[in-house]
């Protein structure tokens, strides 16, 4: 089933459904998460993160209509909180002379390793960038509240988000992460070695480099 229909079903099954978003980008798919919300009629609670401050400006503009239930955090999600080096993507597929993919959308905590060598046009350029980790921030401003799902476009910082989530995922019913079988970033791992991470999740589906995982006692 394909991932935005099983989303919707979610959402309607629920009462007040409440998801994260870690690496809302420009706000291309928060907007689409918002849409099935919305179109829900139930009341709904949702945090997307995006640590570039670029791209963070492009998602404010993008979501600014829908406030109401929706936050939007300039920082990334890790392994340990606080300011930490963050490795911003960039450059683009030319082609005649014109660009035809931009390489905007691969920010990482994590540092590039073979990401290079597989899109030789990609570059990227170490800065900074705040950092929570997931248990932090549902202590802080989730409390007891089961999260519905979670959404990782993160960039091989996928370990980084698990770790430092620990008791937090022991709340959170559904993860749908992005992974990768090369190591494109340093230290990222492959999809069984995230599913090994997480002995409480079953897998639902694998969508060939996102998987979907299901919390077995939620």
């Amino acid at each position: 089933m394909e991932i935005f229909e099983r989303l919707k079903g979610m959402i309607d099954a629920s009462e007040q459904f409440t998801m994260l978003e870690f690496g809302a980008c420009d706000g291309y798919h928060t907007n689409q998460f918002i849409k099935l919300m919305r179109m829900s009629g139930k009341p709904f609670v949702f945090h997307a993160f995006e640590p570039e401050r670029s791209n963070f400006k492009t998602c404010a503009i993008a979501t600014q209509a829908h406030a109401s239930a929706f936050t939007l955090w300039n920082m990334a999600v890790g392994a340990n909180e606080g300011t930490q080096p963050f490795y911003v993507s960039g450059g683009a597929k030319m082609v005649d002379g014109r660009p035809v993919e931009h390489y905007y959308g691969s920010s990482s905590i994590r540092a590039p390793k073979m990401v290079t060598t597989a899109w030789p046009d990609m570059t990227f350029r170490e800065t900074t960038a705040q950092v929570t980790t997931l248990d932090a921030f549902a202590a802080a401003h989730l409390g007891d509240r089961i999260v519905d799902f979670i959404w990782a476009d993160i960039q091989g910082a996928e370990v980084d988000l698990i770790r430092g989530g620990a008791k937090a995922m022991e709340r959170v019913k559904y993860l749908y992460t992005e992974y990768c079988d090369a190591e494109l970033y340093d230290g990222e791992v492959g999809r069984d070695a995230l599913c090994a991470m997480l002995p409480g999740f079953e897998m639902v589906e694998d969508y060939g480099g996102d998987v979907l995982l299901k919390n077995k006692v939620l």
